[in-house]
């Protein structure tokens, strides 16, 4: 229904809140003046928010915010008190309400992830150094091994050798 990117983009949100409207319209048989009027107030709520000087997820918020508020307004007086009348009206009131939310969610889910991930690169640093440090402390114990391991055995031979002669 709406994207991740629509929570982060004004232009988008404003798109993808009309198209969900219209489809919402169109499978509830909203009288289309209604409708009409409600996609205007979509692009009003849009324009009245849009700065640059508010981040885009302000933006959205508040525009979900002026949207909702003022589609409350707008089928009350459509319906003659009665919201109600149209259908699944609590259900896209609903929607909004939890859109307008969902920014500060993703903006706190992000930030957690990119804390973790973080926190997981340099994790895998500490413990990569860690490695090194061990493998170079443990090289000349290693060499010096091998050299016994081939060594040993011929210098044994060698002196097994002498003792014969």
């Amino acid at each position: 229904m709406f994207t991740q990117s629509a929570y982060k983009d004004p232009s988008i949100m404003a798109t993808q809140l009309k198209d969900y409207l219209s489809s919402v319209a169109k499978n509830n048989k909203w009288n289309p003046i209604f409708l009409e009027d409600v996609i205007t107030l979509v692009n009003e709520s849009y324009e009245d928010q849009y700065s640059i000087f508010k981040y885009d997820t302000t933006i959205v918020t508040d525009m979900l915010l002026q949207f909702q508020n003022e589609f409350e307004k707008y089928s009350i007086e459509f319906t003659n008190g009665n919201p109600q009348a149209i259908p699944k009206f609590d259900k896209v009131y609903n929607v909004l309400s939890e859109m307008v939310g969902t920014p500060f969610f993703i903006a706190q889910t992000e930030s957690v992830s990119n804390i973790a991930k973080e926190q997981l690169e340099e994790t895998a640093k500490q413990l990569q150094k860690t490695s090194d440090e061990t493998f170079k402390k443990a090289l000349p114990w290693v060499f010096g091994g091998l050299v016994i391991y081939f060594v040993a055995p011929q210098i044994i031979e060698s002196i097994g050798e002498q003792q014969t002669k």
